[in-house]
């Protein structure tokens, strides 16, 4: 199958905020800021406040291929990420920093990045392109699951509280491709992408 098939079209008119974002140099911005105390991270009575919070929200949990058959369960793992993108040839080199476009989805919300090959695009005087493969997009959902959008596959990352250090947490990554599209060119480039994501701790 044609890899041009995997990528994803994305909305015109986001498109068209981050190409403006990228001429003029500039971003989307809150109307305030927001101010978050140091002691949200530290506090004990903090972190079993949201442990309380995941008891009684509904959540993502786990992807449907994690439990093929009744009685299926799964254990969490996790990475420890001390600075996640500045890494040459990392996440950040790969993206235009300053351009970014965010959409507010009630509790949740959708940051849309500007690949570093939109910019080319753009620098050579070409129509940019709205798809996965120049424009990348993290959507937040309420309150611990990350969802990234990438040309090959998709992403799911689960953020769980340590059950008693505030300090610390458990984070699941899960790496997702249809497997009717996968091929080795695309495994290799997922593999890729995964040792990115590691590299980054």
């Amino acid at each position: 199958m044609n890899d041009m098939i995997a990528a994803i079209a994305f909305d015109r008119d986001v498109l068209n905020d981050l190409v403006r974002h990228i001429r003029e140099n500039t971003t989307d911005l809150a109307n305030a800021s927001l101010c978050v105390p140091t002691a949200h991270f530290t506090s004990k009575q903090r972190a079993a406040q949201e442990r309380e919070l995941f008891l009684r929200t509904s959540m993502v949990v786990g992807h449907v291929s994690e439990l093929p058959d009744a009685g299926s369960f799964f254990a969490l793992d996790s990475l420890h990420s001390r600075y996640l993108h500045p890494k040459p040839g990392g996440v950040g080199s790969r993206s235009i920093n300053h351009a970014m476009v965010f959409r507010e989805l009630g509790r949740h919300g959708k940051m849309i990045m500007a690949r570093s090959r939109l910019k080319k695009v753009l620098d050579a005087g070409d129509e940019p392109v709205g798809d996965t493969k120049y424009v990348a997009s993290s959507m937040t959902m309420y309150p611990n699951n990350v969802v990234i959008e990438a040309p090959d596959h998709v992403e799911l990352w689960s953020v769980w509280p340590h059950v008693s250090d505030p300090m610390r947490c458990t984070v699941k990554f899960r790496f997702m491709v249809r497997p009717e599209i996968l091929n080795p060119e695309m495994e290799a480039r997922i593999n890729k992408s995964w040792e990115i994501l590691s590299d980054a701790a």
